[in-house]
């Protein structure tokens, strides 16, 4: 089959590491030394031992000093270098706080601007009383083929509304023992049988 596909990738903790690099900036700044293979859960107020507000609080201080300046995934970026961009309409979906908008896609483009085309926001659990979600925003496109987010909810709750839902490893899902190739490995293959 020769077509474009549609994928829609999220950012944090996918394209980049940002818990991972949040946590280490968490430790240093509260002489700390908790491991980001110990997080079985995210938010982690529980391993850290934190309120969800002081958790809420520190990541958006994390956000505002360091995200401009975090790297993206290596093995992502290696992986669009060698992909079939022509055949391809890579898309991202996030969901951050409101402020924080423009930073991110800011950086999104700064560093994937040559494969993704398209970038959408939707309110974070902070703004529970909006009503739009990932899975909103999935219907609305109608035609989805691959989404991957590392939040195990979004993932299942999306399953109905694209053809492959793919859980991003992180040590708080089920994917946590795959390796960042394979799972690029089962994307490609995925990939295979629509181009």
């Amino acid at each position: 089959m020769n077509k474009e596909i549609i994928i829609i990738w999220d950012i944090d903790d996918v394209l980049n590491n940002f818990t991972k690099e949040w946590l280490n900036w968490y430790n240093k700044q509260n002489k700390k030394d908790f491991l980001y293979l110990n997080l079985y859960e995210n938010p982690p107020c529980r391993y850290i031992n934190i309120k969800i507000e002081d958790y809420l609080n520190s990541i958006d201080c994390f956000r505002k000093e360091k995200f401009l300046k975090l790297k993206p995934r290596k093995e992502i970026i290696e992986w669009f270098k060698k992909s079939p961009v022509e055949k391809i309409f890579n898309i991202a979906l996030t969901s951050i706080p409101e402020k924080f908008i423009e930073m991110s896609s800011f950086w999104l483009f700064k560093n994937f601007k040559t494969w993704i085309k398209g970038f959408f926001s939707v309110p974070t659990i902070r703004n529970s009383n909006l009503k739009q979600n990932k899975e909103n925003i999935i219907k609305l496109m109608k035609k989805v083929d691959i989404f991957i987010d590392d939040n195990e909810q979004n993932v299942n709750s999306i399953k109905n509304f694209v053809k492959h839902s793919l859980i991003f490893p992180a040590p708080w899902n089920k994917e946590r023992k795959k390796t960042i190739p394979d799972f690029l490995k089962e994307l490609d293959e995925i990939i295979r049988l629509y181009i």
